[in-house]
């Protein structure tokens, strides 16, 4: 099973931001009790200092991101690149910390 609330998750604005996700497994234990917002994935809030509007975009997009990165990863290795590279150590740096320790 997958770690993470599968995407694509999307930015809904209002007076506050957050990410809700088109396929929220029931089975997922990650809802509050008191959640109202549904298929929220992330609240996200909007005071000025909080940078609402980009942290929520960010995070919105992070499923994306990290298909693109095992994209990535996948194709410069069947290329023949290994870890001496910097772009590659990168690429499986972030992959690890989205998807944390095993």
């Amino acid at each position: 099973m997958t770690q993470h609330t599968p995407g694509p998750w999307e930015l809904v604005a209002g007076d506050d931001y957050y990410i809700t996700a088109e396929s929220y497994p029931a089975e997922f234990p990650h809802k509050f009790k008191s959640d109202d917002l549904g298929s929220a994935v992330a609240y996200v809030g909007n005071r000025p200092d909080d940078f609402g509007e980009a942290n929520a975009r960010l995070i919105a997009a992070a499923p994306d991101m990290l298909a693109a990165l095992d994209l990535i990863e996948r194709e410069l290795t069947a290329d023949g690149w290994t870890d001496k590279f910097g772009p590659l150590a990168q690429i499986r740096a972030a992959i690890a910390k989205a998807r944390g320790p095993h």
